[in-house]
């Protein structure tokens, strides 16, 4: 099984994040726009079980082709960094992979988009992301928490504050604190 191993920052300024990332070595490989759709059961098995079970598409800026990716996240481990089981599977049709896990009992959650630009440093990739309503975030993944940490203080990262929760959490408590109606549509 493969695992996930990063750290996440929010960020205030991220022109000058992007240039602290290109200052330091980055090379930029790309950005996206995703939509990332979660699943559960009706009782909220996953959630329950700290796990998730996404697909996410995601819209090149160059015009490259379209992908969607269908992943599974287990249990985060207890600590700083976000280290957990993730299997992904390209598919051929989000529509597709809807039908197949509504059939097997799953329905839509939550659902958002996300702006992300990659840059590759070293053995690390690292996201720059911009959620609607919710600002920036940078991400730090690598094979192993070592590269992540080495990572973190190259950027002069090691003492800024970090954010375990996921994206769909985030996404869920600001739907929740704009309506109490909204937190429904989270599991």
């Amino acid at each position: 099984m493969g695992l996930e191993i990063e750290i996440k920052f929010r960020i205030s300024d991220p022109v000058a994040t992007r240039e602290k990332l290109l200052s330091a070595g980055a090379e930029t490989t790309g950005t996206v726009m995703e939509e990332n759709t979660y699943f559960d059961t009706p009782d909220a098995h996953l959630r329950r079980n700290d796990c998730g079970l996404r697909i996410r598409t995601a819209k090149p800026s160059d015009g490259r082709a379209i992908w969607s990716v269908l992943t599974y996240k287990g249990p985060q481990r207890a600590g700083e960094l976000k280290i957990r089981v993730e299997e992904e599977i390209v598919i051929n049709s989000p529509d597709t992979g809807h039908a197949i896990l509504s059939a097997l009992g799953y329905c839509p959650t939550v659902s958002f988009q996300k702006r992300r630009e990659s840059f590759g440093l070293g053995q690390s990739r690292i996201e720059l992301d911009e959620l609607p309503d919710l600002g920036f975030f940078l991400e730090i993944e690598a094979d192993d928490e070592e590269t992540v940490q080495a990572t973190r203080k190259m950027l002069g990262l090691e003492n800024a504050p970090t954010i375990t929760k996921t994206y769909a959490e985030l996404v869920a408590e600001h739907l929740a604190d704009e309506s109490p109606q909204a937190n429904e549509l989270w599991f």
